[in-house]
């Protein structure tokens, strides 16, 4: 899979003709790191791809990762698993706030 085809299908997600599963160890971290799911949609929809997409061995999807800001305005990455055929997945969101700078008030 190389950037085009990737983004293809998050264009598909963004029109919703394709929703992402949603894995339990996805789920998990939006509560953990206080997102919501609301933040994965505005990362698909405005978020800028990291690198080109990894083939995932183990999981038989390619792996992308993209990097943007949460509603809140938090820097955040959102890391899928895209496949050319079948479900998409939400794999791992990431607060990108320096250590320091997190739980600060703006």
């Amino acid at each position: 899979m190389d950037r085009d085809e990737a983004e293809e299908i998050l264009e598909r997600i963004r029109r919703d003709e394709s929703p992402p599963w949603r894995s339990k160890h996805f789920l998990d971290q939006l509560e953990d790191r206080h997102y919501n799911i609301r933040d994965a949609y505005q990362l698909i929809k405005r978020g800028k791809m990291e690198g080109v997409p990894e083939k995932s061995g183990e999981h038989g999807n390619f792996v992308v990762r993209l990097r943007g800001k949460a509603l809140d305005g938090r820097p955040t990455r959102l890391v899928l698993g895209l496949r050319s055929v079948g479900p998409n997945i939400l794999i791992s969101i990431v607060d990108l706030t320096p250590p320091k700078k997190r739980g600060k008030k703006k």
